[in-house]
């Protein structure tokens, strides 16, 4: 029930992002399992090269001398592909990574079940399959089908160890029996914690997508959809930071639409709201990725443009001007224009001066006849106005 209901819970467009998680997570497990069982295994091999056990078969110390030998090699091998992953340009996908990873898990599980055999002929001891079932189920997280895939797969290893050591040595029905248990009670342990994991996980996207939600209405105008003022004042704070450090200019562009009154008072403010939407979707198709663009205020619009200089912060506004003026805005029965102002950063500039220069040149663009762009600095003075 529990992996139905949290099947049903994981929305699709979640797995990718779910994937990754775990990727990442167990990823960062098996480096620390690596690094310990190579340590191990050294040792392992030490005391089997300097402290042989009394009764020890020499073939079978060829076994383990082998095994915790490949199982060393492998530990490093997984470490070495993980740091040369890391920092190579090319960066595999998730289901890459996940396919890398499992084939990790059947070799450990064939060698930990390898050492379970060969210790079977000694004392029927099973440490290794009780090592690999309850790694697999704790400290791996993966899907309901991916453990019962690998689990099933060790179970089925220790069964055929026992079946080729029976002609050497009685295995005893109850051998059989503990061998069920200990994996009837991996599988406890692995819904305990698949549980608890899917559950943070699904807690923790929940959480987020809040964030961003109250992220996006205290940053956004509900109208358009575009950054609002305020966020606007912490953007150019933050440029103007840059640029400082950088020396490098960036610009705005500060907008309004011409006589936009009228089309309130003429199709009404429905369709005014209509207009500016359809102009904020223009604005936004027409800057860069990494421009912004902000409602400032009515029907007043301002783009902030990093790394820009002033004359091609110029061309851009131009070419929004003759986008705007032949565009069919809806309800409308006339083209509408727009007068632009635009500003580059200097040396000692502040977000008030920049706002003031590029709201000079757009006050000067309206006193000109509107539906033009002016710079900073070409003949500005006054203020702006519809």
């Amino acid at each position: 029930m529990v992996f139905r209901l949290n099947e049903q819970a994981m929305r699709e467009e979640y797995r990718e992002k779910l994937l990754a998680d775990q990727n990442l997570l167990n990823y960062q497990h098996m480096s620390d399992v690596s690094l310990l069982m190579i340590a191990v295994s050294v040792l392992m091999l030490l005391q089997h090269r300097f402290f042989p056990q009394e009764g020890e078969l020499p073939e079978f110390t060829k076994f383990y001398v082998l095994l915790y030998g490949a199982l060393a090699g492998l530990g490093i091998l997984f470490v070495l592909v993980r740091g040369i992953s890391r920092f190579s340009q090319k960066i595999l996908s998730e289901p890459k990574k996940k396919m890398l990873l499992q084939l990790y898990l059947y070799l450990l599980a064939t060698l930990f079940i390898g050492l379970t055999w060969v210790d079977i002929h000694y004392t029927m001891d099973l440490s290794g399959y009780i090592i690999i079932i309850l790694f697999i189920s704790t400290i791996i997280w993966q899907s309901a089908r991916d453990f019962a895939i690998i689990s099933g797969f060790s179970l089925l290893l220790l069964i055929l160890s026992f079946l080729q050591v029976e002609p050497y040595h009685k295995i005893e029905f109850q051998n059989y029996i503990q061998a069920v248990i200990y994996y009837i009670l991996s599988w406890v342990l692995y819904t305990s914690l698949f549980g608890v994991r899917t559950e943070n996980f699904l807690n923790r996207i929940h959480l987020e997508g809040q964030y961003r939600m109250l992220e996006s209405e205290s940053a956004t105008d509900p109208l358009t959809s575009l950054y609002n003022r305020r966020y606007m004042k912490e953007e150019l704070q933050k440029e103007l930071a840059r640029s400082e450090r950088s020396g490098r200019p960036f610009s705005i562009v500060l907008l309004d639409i011409d006589h936009f009154k009228k089309v309130n008072e003429t199709y009404g403010h429905i369709t005014g709201d209509d207009t500016l939407r359809e102009m904020a979707r223009i604005l936004r198709e027409a800057v860069r990725l990494s421009d912004k663009v902000f409602r400032f205020g009515g029907e007043e619009f301002l783009i902030l443009l990093p790394e820009s200089r002033g004359d091609e912060a110029f061309s851009l506004a131009e070419r929004i001007r003759e986008k705007v003026e032949h565009f069919p805005f809806t309800g409308l029965r006339r083209h509408l224009t727009i007068s632009l102002g635009v500003a580059q950063s200097g040396e000692d500039s502040t977000m008030d001066y920049l706002i003031s220069m590029a709201d000079k040149g757009l006050y000067t663009a309206k006193k000109k006849g509107r539906n033009r762009v002016v710079r900073a600095g070409e003949g500005t003075d006054g203020e702006s106005g519809d």
